[in-house]
C-alpha cells in the first residue's frame, strides 16, 4: 500500500519521484492465510502473496522486462525460495 509520494526537483533541471510503502497490511494478511493453512486447498494452491511494487522493483534491479514472462517467473521462483521474504509465504518448503 502506498502511504507516500513525494516530488523533489534537483537543481540540474531534472526530478525525483520518491515513493513509500507500507507492507504491513500484505504481510498481516499473509500470515493470516498461513494461520488457516490456506496455501493448499484441493481446489488451489497459493505460495505467497507479494505486492505488485515489490514485484516491480524487483524486476528494475535485475533488468528484467515485464513481457519476459519466463525471466518474471525464474525471478519470482528465486526470490520466494529467499529466506529474506520469508513473511510473504503462505506455504512452507521450496518451489
Amino acid at each position: 500500500m502506498k502511504i507516500k509520494e513525494t516530488f523533489h526537483n534537483n537543481h540540474d533541471g531534472t526530478f525525483v519521484i520518491e515513493k513509500e510503502y507500507d507492507n504491513t497490511p500484505c504481510l498481516d494478511r499473509t500470515a493470516m492465510l498461513r494461520s488457516m493453512g490456506a496455501g493448499k486447498l484441493p481446489e488451489s494452491w497459493c505460495v505467497a502473496s507479494i505486492p505488485d511494487h515489490l514485484i516491480a522493483q524487483w524486476m528494475k534491479e535485475e533488468n528484467i522486462d515485464w513481457q519476459d514472462s519466463e525471466g518474471r517467473k525464474r525471478m519470482l521462483i528465486r526470490k520466494v525460495n529467499d529466506p529474506d521474504f520469508k513473511n510473504f509465504r503462505i506455504v512452507g518448503g521450496r518451489v
